[in-house]
């Protein structure tokens, strides 16, 4: 067969592959909404320029008309499809309206009924017949043509109605969503406008040429640039009404491949991107904890997550409400994401942790002192009791000052108590406090009977004052009481870091009741340190705890009031040797307890 190869014959095929590209990548999609119509709509405009080349190309008239007779078949296809195409990308599909497309595809259907039988009743058109029609510029061709009778025109009728339906989904849709829909929705109007406009010039007879499949190359071009541009599938367009616009908390509307799709003003403030918009953004550029809001979703309808995020620079909390977003054909499309704020419930939480924690500690406290009085004090009053008798039947003064001792270690006692269970420091009462001084002063008040003090610093800190003199009584009466005979304090500032055998007082956080880490072996501190027996490494975890003691005349309280005071300061201690050496080490005759203190 000899054909033409004619200027508009090569547009044809450029068209035709376009349409069919545009057509696969569409299936490909599947299934995201719209993608299954819109190759079907594809389909029928590439049989339609198909058919179309041949006939142009086509030398002999029985040959034009029959590839004119077979464009009908896309013809019939393509309303019906594009009616389809704008129901799913508009999110409108569900068993309502697919049952108005079955009705609608009868239609089609007869009318390829009345193309077999044409010839018979002529309701589509009248005796065709083979004209020349020359476009500017270009060599004359010939095409098939016929008079349109009744049936191609209520063909043509119902073929509007349907692009008519469509193209007001598309722009209502264009008019309700965000500015990324309003492009999708730009490029899908593009392609179905020219191809209409040619059918109408073509059906009224303006032009012999019928130059509606050649407009759906812009189609097929519209269409790419919308899939591969601006992802005209590949974000679902959900309805508006969806995203409740006026709530105060934020939505973001999530698709499968975890982008956003759709925001509401809460969404759009509370997650201030600098002007540019959250639609078309991976969720993880959006949100920390991301993950949490990423599918697969595993089948939960609803979910609740807790995710936590900077606003302005500050810490927020947020209640995420996810409900999974379903399509007209129960598939699972993506999920609305609610972000209620829950700040103000997690700092109410938070203050309900202190509380309890300091009732926590409170509690101890109460524990310590009932199990002081009930232990540590009963021992000096039966003593007291005991000598009370024998100073009633012998009379001696000795008695009696035996008597008088059990009643001052009972008053030490109590005294511990009570500072035992005050606070540690009053934050109100920092200052800046010269050690020598405290130190010194504190001294003073204490029977250290021949022991010397050495203080070797001129280091100053900033301390609630009278707590911080307390410290240093309870550390020299420690030291005093534990050694047999005099002993040499000396108090300085530290210059060796921590060491593996040290031992560390456990401090509270007074937050949450856990303990804290120790300090950085960098930072300043002090220390307070004898010429003593020392601690025992195996027992330098519990010397700050109540009741410990390594003496007869010890309350056990001293250093568990040590370890508070310096925790209400934000100091670690720790216990370990004295290092009187030049390599830093310490006389095994007589290690010594040094106690060090740093900030945390």
């Amino acid at each position: 067969m000899v054909t033409e190869l004619h200027p508009y014959t090569l547009a044809l095929i450029v068209a035709v592959v376009v349409s069919a590209t545009v057509s696969v990548r569409a299936w490909q999609y599947r299934p995201a909404a719209g993608a299954t119509p819109l190759a079907v709509l594809m389909v029928g405009v590439t049989e339609w320029l198909v058919f179309h080349a041949l006939e142009v190309t086509a030398t002999s008239p029985a040959r034009k008309l029959l590839w004119a007779d077979l464009q009908w078949l896309g013809a019939v296809t393509i309303p019906l499809a594009w009616l389809a195409f704008a129901l799913e990308f508009t999110g409108r599909d569900d068993e309502r309206t697919e049952r108005l497309l079955r009705v609608l595809l009868l239609e089609p259907l007869l009318g390829m009924l009345l193309l077999v039988t044409n010839n018979a009743h002529e309701l589509l058109w009248g005796e065709p017949r083979v004209e020349t029609v020359t476009l500017p510029g270009m060599a004359p061709m010939t095409v098939a043509t016929a008079h349109p009778h009744v049936g191609a025109i209520a063909h043509a009728l119902f073929s509007y109605v349907l692009l008519l339906a469509g193209t007001v989904l598309l722009v209502q849709l264009l008019l309700q969503t965000r500015s990324l829909y309003r492009i999708q929705g730009f490029f899908a109007l593009i392609g179905v406008g020219l191809p209409w406009v040619a059918n109408v010039l073509a059906l009224l007879e303006v032009t012999l040429l019928d130059l509606t499949p050649l407009a759906f190359t812009v189609t097929g071009v519209a269409f790419t640039v919308g899939l591969y541009r601006y992802r005209l599938l590949d974000l679902v367009p959900v309805a508006y009404d969806r995203v409740v616009s006026t709530l105060d908390d934020g939505v973001l509307v999530i698709d499968q491949a975890g982008r956003v799709v759709d925001t509401n003003a809460a969404a759009d403030d509370l997650f201030e991107t600098g002007g540019t918009t959250l639609i078309g953004q991976h969720v993880r550029d959006v949100v920390d904890e991301s993950e949490r809001l990423l599918p697969p979703y595993d089948g939960v309808d609803d979910r609740t997550e807790e995710v936590s995020f900077d606003v302005d620079g500050e810490p927020r909390y947020f209640s995420v409400q996810q409900s999974e977003l379903v399509g007209g054909h129960g598939q699972v499309v993506g999920i609305i994401a609610v972000f209620h704020d829950i700040t103000r419930q997690k700092e109410r939480e938070q203050e309900l942790q202190r509380a309890n924690a300091e009732l926590e500690r409170t509690n101890d406290r109460l524990d310590e002192f009932a199990s002081v009085v009930s232990h540590d004090l009963r021992n000096p009053l039966t003593v007291a009791q005991g000598w009370l008798e024998m100073a009633r039947e012998t009379g001696a003064p000795e008695d009696f000052e035996a008597i008088v001792e059990s009643h001052e270690r009972m008053e030490h006692i109590i005294d511990d108590l009570l500072t035992l269970a005050r606070e540690g420091a009053d934050p109100d009462a920092f200052e800046a406090v010269a050690l020598p001084s405290v130190a010194r002063d504190a001294w003073a008040v204490v029977d250290t009977g021949e022991s010397t003090l050495a203080v070797e610093t001129d280091l100053v800190v900033t301390a609630d004052r009278q707590r911080l003199k307390q410290l240093f009584e309870n550390l020299y009466r420690n030291a005093v009481e534990h050694n047999d005979g005099p002993v040499d304090v000396r108090v300085g500032t530290l210059s060796r870091p921590l060491s593996d055998g040290d031992g560390l007082a456990p401090s509270a956080d007074r937050s949450t009741g856990e303990e804290s880490s120790p300090s950085a072996p960098d930072q300043p501190g002090f220390y307070v340190e004898d010429d003593g027996r020392g601690i025992p490494e195996s027992e330098r975890k519990t010397v700050f705890e109540s009741g410990y003691s390594g003496s007869a005349s010890s309350t056990g309280i001293g250093l568990a009031i040590v370890a508070k005071v310096a925790d209400a300061h934000d100091w670690t201690v720790t216990v370990t040797e004295r290092c009187d050496r030049d390599d830093g080490t310490a006389d095994p005759a007589r290690p010594g307890a040094r106690f060090e203190f740093r900030r945390r």
